[in-house]
């Protein structure tokens, strides 16, 4: 019997859906100090243009958070996801 976790049983919510366009503004202030300059300006603004596709490349990062390493998911909620975790994410 196979038993898969969903990446919700591993990871822990950050910043909740109620932000909207703003997770990668706030997200982008609480870890700026693991953000390069660049990435730090592009996420400033929800309205510049280099936003969306810099929280792309961010969503790729892996991050230090309580001395863990984690990786993000972003559904309507921003996730913190532990870098070694295992889980089945099922898109149906």
């Amino acid at each position: 019997m196979k038993v898969s976790k969903s990446i919700y049983d591993v990871a822990e919510l950050l910043i909740d859906s109620h932000h909207g366009i703003y997770i990668p503004q706030f997200f982008a202030e609480q870890f700026a100090d693991q953000l390069t300059d660049e990435e730090k300006e592009d996420l400033s603004d929800p309205y510049n243009e280099y936003y969306w596709d810099t929280w792309d490349n961010v969503l790729n990062k892996i991050f230090i958070y309580e001395g863990k390493e984690f990786t993000l998911w972003h559904d309507d909620d921003l996730w913190l996801v532990p870098a070694d975790a295992t889980f089945e994410i099922d898109f149906d």
